[in-house]
């Protein structure tokens, strides 16, 4: 079972629930090395550090669920281990009383199972021959047994413990604690040194870890002033167990009998990808999110590596011993590139000719390793390609490859190594922090012993590839630069990257650059002074002039409605512009072209159907936005389907009410002259908002028309920002009203017959006589001219008679009578107009009724 891929699953649990685990990269370097490294020590992970011990010893265990289990646990609850088992057979439970019965037994699912193992336990070492079957065969990859082993009661030393086995157990401790600064040259120095006490302990230790010598002296069994034999007979430790063993019972003890471990690998199962948060399959554990996060033996497939140091150590042991007199080749170069993550070093070489090639992969972090035995043995391989991922504790690691060739494995290994190829790889900063700080960059970042100083270049986004390492982009250049640095001179709102190279004390050689993208932050300032020209044309097309601000580009939004209240107060994330009533889709796309320190956006047209249009300027710069001074403008429709109905004695205008006006302006002038001159050159003779138009369903004018005929100019008025914003004028025609007044007096005629005198008059001159004709009715008063009889009519003065007459009528003529013979004397009469003039041209205006009436008729 994969450690890192256990760590990902529990992780990954833990966010599904609400919980905050530790970051992805230091769960693949604890589930690369088996053990939470030192340097990773942090407030943060230490929270979960009893967990994630826990959760590497299930692994080592074979346990079948070793996610579920570890999620009973609670990071701030009380240490969680076996109970001390008691000794003597007084205290062993016997008979049928001492069974735990009913649920209230049952184990608690969180902080009270007494199987889950100790915070600071460490799982008890295998034998040798244990270990060497539980390993994968480096030549045939057949797999060794890797059940779980039945749990140790004591965790003290043999009495008889071979050197070789104290070596053993010793790197396995240091690989639990994450002591990776404990070489293992630095644990064979103490164990053949044979000490007696802790002072002969710390001897053998170099002064950087001589504070380690109580913990290595309380691990080999001693005491301040203790023997060997006599600390090993007091010492004593407890063996954690595997989730399930308390009582006798196995793993599937809580699940038959309370069904605690159910509900916990159900919720590991239902988890949530911890990198991308997509849900889990529920069934197999999710494949590693990315080839960074193997371990060593994926990395190094086939081969033996420092993660396995039992191992490691067992076959080194079959590996003849170096003749140091023997004379060795010039080696060649060994390749080395970083990972992908940049947390490790890839190391390749030539290939060596022969039947069978073993390859031993060894390191110094002091000097070039004179043997295998006298260095780190890395790994052992029989590929040309190896992976390390461990953590620099000086300045500069050195490598060696020695190949071992022979007919077959057995003959190899009892061969002389040849020295094949050496390298020297100059540590990386670790920890590294950089970021902005009020204008300024800061870096900070963790060094080992041995580095001369740390060089810093900072190269422009666009640059990142051509320029990086180069002279043009160095800065701090005075300064060795070892805890960090402070950039005062990166300009606001730009990407870099800043590209650091570690330079070792007496060598030349740099390390492999450590590359952090930066984007610096800029105070984003919203555009204040955008303005609008708007054309005039039936298909208008407006302009956009603003001024840009020196940080950020601008985008301008069009919408029928403002912008939420109070989107311009501040800098807010570029996702929430729809919230503010700003979509994308409102993005106006026209190119902006520079003038004259102004941005200028052309030939836009006006959206049809709409009477009022925002616009709003957008400052953006890498995902943040400010909103700025929002403008609106107003393009009233002009006024259609208008028509003047004719009263005589007043007139009523109708019309389509234009959409987006509030207003409708009348003005009145001579006919022909333009609406621009009548418009500049007088003032409205009537105004209509909508709501009255609406109200009286027309616009009658309080004053009658000029009776000559005028033109009346319609134009239709919005507001705008506190100022009226007119459309284009519609010209309607009022034509010139002939009235004709006349009046009807009855007088009896010589004849006996009664005769109606009628007499014009009129106030305007006319070009020609209109046709009159006179109508009588006996019933009532005649409605048109052919509701009744037409009656002759002549001149008073004589002359002859006609049923259609022309009178000549004007303002000069005076009053002249015309005379009609009446069928009786009884009935109704009234004058007509005897043609169909334009509409409302002439009018005939009907003296009072009675005199219209002759007699008294029914």
């Amino acid at each position: 079972m994969d450690r890192t891929a256990v760590l990902m699953e529990w992780a990954r649990a833990l966010l599904a629930r609400g919980e905050v685990p530790p970051s992805e990269r230091a769960l693949r370097e604890i589930g690369a090395r088996g053990a939470i490294p030192a340097h990773l020590r942090t407030p943060d992970l230490d929270r979960w550090a009893r967990v994630i011990q826990h959760l590497l010893w299930l692994v080592n265990q074979g346990h079948p669920a070793p996610v579920a289990d570890a999620l009973r646990l609670d990071p701030d609850g009380p240490p969680v281990g076996p109970m001390h088992q008691p000794s003597g057979p007084m205290h062993q439970p016997s008979g049928p009383m001492h069974q735990p019965s009913g649920p209230m037994h049952q184990p608690s699912a969180v902080g009270q199972d007494p199987s889950v193992a100790p915070v600071d336990a460490v799982p008890p070492p295998r034998s040798a021959a244990e270990h060497s079957q539980a390993t994968t065969s480096l030549r045939t990859g057949q797999p060794g047994n890797t059940g779980p082993e039945e749990p140790q009661q004591s965790a003290a030393p043999p009495p008889n413990e071979s050197p070789r086995e104290k070596v053993q157990r010793l790197l396995m401790w240091r690989d639990g604690q994450g002591l990776s600064e404990l070489k293992d040259r630095h644990i064979r120095q103490v164990v053949n040194a044979e000490p007696r006490r802790i002072d002969e302990v710390a001897a053998g230790l170099p002064a950087s870890l001589k504070s380690l010598a109580e913990q290595i002296a309380g691990e080999l069994g001693l005491q301040a002033g203790d023997t060997v034999s006599g600390a090993a007979t007091e010492a004593t430790a407890h063996t954690p167990q595997p989730a399930g063993a308390h009582g006798g019972g196995n793993a599937d003890h809580n699940a038959a009998g309370t069904g605690a471990s159910a509900p916990a690998t159900s919720q590991a199962q239902d988890s949530q990808s911890f990198s991308s948060g997509a849900p889990s399959s529920g069934a197999p554990s999710p494949e590693p999110l990315s080839p960074e996060a193997l371990s060593p033996e994926t990395l190094n497939p086939g081969a033996l590596t420092w993660n396995d140091p039992i191992a490691l150590d067992n076959v080194m042991n079959q590996f003849a011993p170096v003749d140091l007199t023997r004379p060795q080749t010039e080696p060649g170069q060994i390749r080395t590139s970083p990972t992908r993550d940049g947390v490790g070093v890839r190391l390749t070489w030539d290939k060596q000719t022969g039947p069978y090639v073993e390859y031993r992969i060894v390191s110094d972090d002091d000097h070039q390793p004179i043997s295998p035995e006298h260095a780190d043995v890395v790994g052992i391989t029989d590929r040309t390609v190896f992976t390390d991922t461990r953590a620099f504790h000086t300045a500069v690691r050195h490598y060696r490859i020695w190949a071992n060739i022979g007919s077959d494995q057995d003959s190899a290994r009892a061969e002389q190594p040849v020295l094949v190829a050496e390298a020297s790889v100059v540590t990386r900063p670790d920890e590294v922090v950089i970021r902005e700080d009020e204008g300024r960059v800061i870096g900070q970042w963790t060094l080992p012993h041995g580095v001369r100083r740390v060089l810093v270049h900072r190269v422009p986004q666009e640059r990142a590839g051509a320029g990086a390492g180069s002279p043009e982009f160095r800065i701090c250049a005075n300064e060795n630069n070892l805890g960090g640095f402070v950039d005062y001179d990166a300009e606001p709102g730009r990407k870099y990257h800043y590209q650091l190279q570690v330079e070792a004390e007496g060598s030349s050689q740099l390390s492999f650059p450590t590359s952090v993208p930066v984007t610096t932050s800029a105070v984003l300032e919203p555009v204040v002074d955008l303005d609008c020209e708007l054309g005039e044309d039936e298909d208008a097309q407006f302009t956009l002039v603003w001024t840009p601000p020196p940080i950020g580009h601008v985008e301008i939004y069009r919408t029928q409605n403002g912008p939420r209240a109070g989107a311009d107060n501040d800098t807010v994330s570029q996702e929430a512009l729809p919230q503010m009533g700003l979509r994308s889709e409102d993005q106006l796309a026209h190119p902006v072209q520079p003038d004259g320190g102004k941005s200028r956006m052309q030939e836009v047209p006006w959206p049809r159907g709409w009477s009022r249009t925002y616009f709003t300027p957008v400052t953006l710069l890498d995902g943040q936005a400010r909103v700025g001074r929002t403008i609106s403008r107003v393009r009233t429709s002009p006024v259609t389907d208008a028509k003047l109905i004719e009263r005589v004695s007043q007139q009523v205008l109708t019309m389509a009410w234009p959409a987006g006006a509030a207003n409708v302006k009348v003005y009145s002038g001579p006919i022909g002259q333009s609406a621009e001159e009548t418009i500049t050159s007088s003032q409205p003779i009537a105004e209509i908002s909508a709501d009255a138009y609406e109200r009286f369903g027309g616009l009658h004018f309080s004053q009658p028309l000029d009776p000559l005929g005028c033109d009346l100019h319609l134009v239709s008025v919005a507001f705008s920002e506190g100022s009226s914003v007119e459309g284009r004028p519609t010209t309607i025609t009022s034509p010139p009203l002939l009235k004709i007044n006349y009046t009807v007096q009855v007088q009896p005629g010589g004849d006996g017959r009664p005769w109606a005198l009628i007499a014009m008059t009129t106030d305007l001159h006319q070009q020609g006589e209109p046709p009159m004709a006179f109508v009588f009715n006996h019933e009532r008063l005649p409605l048109d001219i052919n509701d009744g009889q037409q009656l002759p009519v002549m001149p008073q003065t004589g002359g002859h008679a006609s049923q259609r007459f022309r009178p000549t009528i004007g303002p000069d003529t005076g009053e002249i009578w015309w005379a009609a013979a009446l069928p009786s004397n009884q009935g109704w009469m009234r004058l007509f107009i005897d043609f169909t003039p334009p509409s409302g041209t002439i009018a005939v205006l009907d003296p009072p009724v009675h005199l219209l009436r002759i007699g008294n008729p029914s």
